[in-house]
């Protein structure tokens, strides 16, 4: 009976010694993951920011820029890689573009584009004193906003955007400034 006693006690505090050690590795997980929300947290507000600020940007009257690109799977710099750039001139097109950027910002998606993007145009606007780039691909359904490095998809714009950039952007609608 007294060997049965011992065995109980033995593992009574073997018991509360693993409690209290699962509790501290519980208790450093769960500071690691609230750690880590609110780096995600960050970003996530940072980005949201950045997206603002391009908003912003695109909605001054600014000049309104567009490029074509030549199909390359290489990195590119998109200000000086294209094939023709255009200033846009007419209103109604600028308008229209400012109002598709300004909806894609409410579009939120679960990004998952699992295809590595080939940009085929790209849109500048630039004010004074800054610049907002936004680079698109029609095959993975992407959209890069340049300075703050991020990618959105544009999936419920790609229509009216492909609309704009292949149909309405003419010698009627912009002036070449480069071709190459």
């Amino acid at each position: 009976m007294r060997n049965y006693i011992c065995v109980l006690r033995t593992l009574a505090l073997v018991g509360v010694i693993l409690t209290s050690v699962g509790c501290g590795q519980i208790k450093a997980d769960s500071s690691a993951n609230s750690s880590q929300q609110e780096k995600d947290n960050q970003t996530i507000d940072n980005s949201i920011s950045t997206i603002d600020r391009a908003i912003d940007i695109v909605q001054k009257q600014s000049g309104v820029y567009f490029y074509r690109y030549a199909e390359t799977i290489d990195s590119i710099d998109p200000r000086t890689d294209y094939t023709v750039k255009y200033r846009i001139f007419r209103e109604s097109i600028i308008s229209d573009l400012r109002n598709l950027v300004a909806s894609n910002k409410e579009y939120q998606p679960e990004f998952k584009a699992k295809c590595l993007p080939v940009y085929d145009v790209g849109l500048e606007f630039k004010d004074e004193s800054e610049t907002a780039m936004f680079l698109f691909s029609y095959r993975c359904n992407t959209i890069r906003y340049v300075e703050g490095n991020q990618f959105k998809d544009f999936t419920p714009q790609r229509t009216a955007f492909y609309k704009i950039f292949e149909y309405e952007i003419n010698d009627d609608s912009a002036t070449i400034i480069d071709k190459k």
